[in-house]
């Protein structure tokens, strides 16, 4: 009885692991199906990606200039510009929000930004891609103090509220940071391209900031909104009589708070 009894569950043991391995091979190829689908789908999105003019355009400003020349970038923030000008909130935010991680990287620059600080960052510890992103930390444009202060540049003839916030918000993380040159000069940057915008949340930012600041910084802002004060008075910005006169007003008011000691504006 012992021995049929042992055949029996011998055999059914045999059965049962036929019907397992089968189930595990077919589980195995569902999920080589699935990871092939998904390649395929990755591949038709990248593939889309490289179509969209928007993400060419960084592409270029990124590669810029050791992969494509100054007609190519300029070419590519003007393509830019138009997309934004004429795109949906989500198409807008799309491109701000890449202008601000561009500018952001900034924040990087007085770090050395070779392998190790790269490996160092990862979770992984991939040498390979940390000597990828040292590389581009290298030939990026926007890894550097020159390319961060002409998409600066271009940035200020824009039109939209939310550009300039996007640039008030890079400017107070200058404000708060050390005092270095490179700081001083992305800083200064930033202020010009305020006032050299039409938006008239760029004056209201200036005039806030204008009120606490001193020394250098205060100097820059003065500047800045007598560009402000010179378009108003000419009509440049193109404003109701009313609201150019509040502005006009607002000015006078922080001149005199100047000249009674309250704040550290001149021009």
């Amino acid at each position: 009885m012992l021995r049929y009894a042992f055949m029996f569950e011998s055999k059914q043991v045999k059965i049962e692991c036929g019907i397992m391995g089968k189930e595990k091979k077919k589980k195995n190829e569902a999920e080589k199906r699935n990871k092939m689908n998904n390649k395929e789908n990755e591949k038709d999105v990248q593939e889309i990606k490289e179509q969209d003019p928007i993400v060419i355009s960084f592409r270029v400003i990124l590669r810029y200039p050791v992969f494509y020349s100054r007609d190519d970038f300029e070419e590519a923030m003007d393509t830019l510009r138009d997309k934004y000008e004429s795109g949906d909130r989500l198409t807008k935010n799309s491109i701000i929000h890449t202008f601000y991680n561009m500018l952001m990287k900034s924040a990087e620059f007085k770090m050395p930004r070779d392998d190790e600080y790269f490996l160092h960052k990862q979770r992984d510890k991939d040498i390979g891609k940390a000597r990828t992103e040292s590389l581009r930390a290298v030939l990026d444009f926007p890894c550097s103090i020159e390319g961060t202060i002409t998409i600066i540049e271009y940035l200020a003839q824009w039109r939209g509220t939310d550009v300039v916030k996007m640039l008030t918000s890079c400017l107070s993380n200058m404000l708060c940071r050390d005092l270095s040159e490179g700081t001083k000069m992305i800083k200064f940057a930033l202020i010009d391209a305020l006032g050299e915008s039409n938006d008239p949340y760029a004056l209201e930012a200036l005039l806030v900031y204008i009120k606490y600041c001193d020394g250098e910084t205060a100097a820059r802002m003065g500047k800045a909104i007598a560009m402000w004060e010179e378009k108003l008075k000419h009509n440049i910005v193109k404003l109701e009589k009313e609201d150019v006169e509040m502005w006009l007003k607002k000015i006078e008011e922080i001149r005199k708070g100047q000249k009674d000691g309250r704040c550290n504006y001149y021009a």
